[in-house]
């Protein structure tokens, strides 16, 4: 059945607040490792929901059927609050957790003091919570959003862009918000180890998110070969299959007590690539 199909739909809309008081909701969680440090510095929480009629939802369709009424602001509300009391679980083995919040809740809701509550409720300080925001919000800022984001970043929570370059948003629009991290699309990495073009354009925007002083996190990492071009550019930090999928908490637990990071992580030192 197709995704957006009106059976679908109606069957979101209807079964979207069981769903999340019979615990039919559970994050999924995705490492980001250091490149540097070689080593998990963090991992992005995932909503999925195995539903009785339709099985595996679709979590973009899930979310943009919410942003159509209210509950978009009981979603995410469960998925952050969700997201902390399982992060707090894993400290102090991983020190962040990104959360994606969507442009349908930040118009709803008094951010910050929604924000402040959970934390304090879950026991994990400000500077461990990343919140991750997309390109629409960058490209049309509220006033009143724009404050309430600047106190976010006061209170020492980071602010990332996700899916960068997906949008119309260029690197100067960055400088609007209060943000300190940059994911890169899958889509830029892609081809970037074999085409000349792809890695000249994907080292540019390295080195401008750098220029900003933003930390830079590349999504997609699916081969070494990518993996390896990263380093070489001096990419912050990477988050993809090869070097993780997305896990249940409780599989998560054991893969952080693994004695050292995977073997993906070292890198030849004969490798070469298409950059001058």
């Amino acid at each position: 059945m197709n995704e957006s199909s009106p059976p679908l739909k109606t069957f979101i809309q209807e079964n979207l607040l069981s769903a999340m008081q019979t615990n039919q909701l559970c994050l999924y969680y995705q490492p980001q490792f250091s490149l540097v440090e070689q080593k998990i510095t963090g991992i992005e929480a995932l909503l999925r929901w195995h539903s009785q009629g339709f099985g595996w939802l679709n979590p973009q369709v899930v979310v943009a059927v919410a942003e159509q009424s209210e509950l978009i602001v009981l979603l995410s509300e469960w998925t952050l609050r969700q997201a902390l009391h399982d992060f707090s679980r894993l400290q102090p083995m991983i020190k962040r957790v990104s959360v994606n919040l969507s442009v349908g809740y930040l118009q709803r809701v008094p951010l910050v003091t929604v924000v402040q509550r959970y934390l304090a409720e879950a026991g994990v300080a400000p500077h461990c919570l990343d919140l991750e925001i997309t390109e629409t919000v960058v490209l049309e800022p509220a006033p009143l959003l724009l404050n309430a984001l600047r106190q976010l970043r006061q209170m020492g929570i980071s602010l990332s862009i996700d899916d960068f370059g997906t949008g119309y948003c260029g690197l100067s629009y960055l400088k609007k918000l209060p943000l300190n991290t940059v994911k890169i699309d899958r889509s830029f990495l892609r081809d970037a180890t074999n085409r000349a073009r792809d890695a000249l354009l994907y080292h540019d925007i390295l080195q401008l998110a750098r220029n900003l002083d933003l930390r830079i996190i590349a999504e997609g990492v699916e081969t070494q070969a990518q993996l390896e071009f990263l380093k070489l550019t001096h990419c912050h930090e990477a988050q993809g299959y090869l070097l993780g999928r997305p896990m249940p908490l409780t599989k998560l637990q054991h893969f952080t007590k693994a004695i050292a990071p995977p073997d993906v992580l070292a890198v030849a030192e004969d490798m070469h690539f298409l950059l001058p």
